[in-house]
């Protein structure tokens, strides 16, 4: 049994993920991808320990044959470090990015964080229990920070200007005609699809909890089908931001790392903490996630789902009866992932936060 291990996939050849949403050629003629999921990770860490396919879905499989808990995807760049998306609550001053977009000189635009404010009088909203809203002006980022600039904003610092704009790959475009059941071309069905080609070295890394200690495949299947990943194991382990020094107030902020799969929608579980409430959020588009587990007898694919998924860089303002009770919860959040709406979600990757201050 190994206590901690960090697995880095690195693609061989370009990565398309599909979201699951319909995709008709020569209707919706257009097939985004999107960054691979918590799901379509537990399946390579499944496939790289040996272990039979869906193997992380039965809990008397999870510590014997697969690791009992994963933390991932994260993205990692071809220096093994860690990038994160930008917090949903940083934003960018309109006119000033607008002026970097287009090459106009004037004062650096740099990024800010919206404010927590109670909710106006008069106001009516659909977001019961909520006693707060975020203020301020601009639009949203999107970037990533290394794990530095996180942590100063967790700790309740001022939004880092050095954003990482540009993420380790980029978006390739390829056309392709859709075919009949007999392989022969159909009129007018032709289609694109985008795929991700990764900076050499980069990839998609997972922390795995209190697994076997088995050897590893050297490559499995990634990224679409035909495609496969290398293997690694990292050399040292990524630091993370650590939890929640202070929580003044008792207020307490969370980030999401990884998407999460709430049984509310985008509203956490915040039952296990008695007297906590939601004062504020941020979340950003949903994202949608799907489950198929492999069949290697048949070569086929068994039923799958479609979910909607809270994603990454999500933020929640929340506040505790006191300090106390918020740092015990930052604490506890350091080794497990928040509630999930299956207990699957959150062995498999989904639901992990990094707690801050606001």
């Amino acid at each position: 049994m190994i206590a901690e291990r960090w697995l880095l996939f690195e693609p061989l050849d370009t990565v398309t993920v599909r979201d699951g949403r319909p995709f008709d050629a020569g209707q919706d003629s257009v097939a985004r991808t999107v960054l691979p999921s918590p799901t379509t990770m537990g399946g390579a860490v499944g496939a790289a320990y040996g272990a039979s396919p869906g193997a992380g879905l039965r809990a008397s499989a999870r510590g014997i044959e697969v690791p009992a808990q994963l933390m991932g995807p994260l993205v990692v760049n071809r220096h093994e470090r860690l990038l994160w998306p930008v917090p949903q609550d940083v934003v960018m001053e309109q006119d000033a990015a607008e002026r970097a977009r287009h090459g106009i000189s004037g004062h650096a635009p740099s990024p800010t964080r919206l404010r927590v404010e109670s909710a106006p009088p008069g106001v009516v909203h659909d977001l019961p229990g909520m006693s707060g809203c975020l203020v301020g002006e601009g639009d949203p980022v999107d970037g990533w920070w290394e794990t530095r600039a996180l942590g100063t904003y967790l700790a309740g610092g001022g939004p880092s200007s050095r954003i990482v704009w540009s993420p380790p790959w980029r978006t390739e475009r390829r056309v392709g005609l859709a075919g009949d059941q007999d392989g022969r071309a159909m009129e007018g069905m032709l289609y694109s699809t985008e795929h991700l080609r990764l900076d050499p070295g980069a990839g998609f890394g997972v922390r795995c909890l209190d697994g076997p200690g088995a050897a590893l495949a050297p490559t499995v299947a990634f990224g679409g089908r035909g495609r496969g990943a290398q293997v690694h194991t990292m050399a040292t382990a990524p630091q993370l931001p650590a939890p929640a020094a202070t929580a003044q107030d008792g207020r307490l902020l969370l980030y999401l790392a990884t998407p999460a799969v709430f049984a509310d929608g985008w509203r956490p579980d915040l039952s296990v903490w008695p007297g906590c409430e939601l004062v504020a959020a941020a979340t950003g588009e949903p994202q949608v996630i799907t489950t198929v587990t492999a069949d290697r007898s048949t070569g086929g694919r068994r039923a799958g789902r479609l979910m909607w998924a809270v994603p990454a860089g999500s933020v929640y303002h929340l506040r505790f009866p006191g300090e106390n009770q918020a740092l015990a919860a930052a604490r506890s959040l350091e080794d497990r992932p928040l509630r999930q709406a299956e207990e699957a979600f959150a062995t498999v990757g989904f639901g992990w936060a990094f707690t801050g201050s606001w």
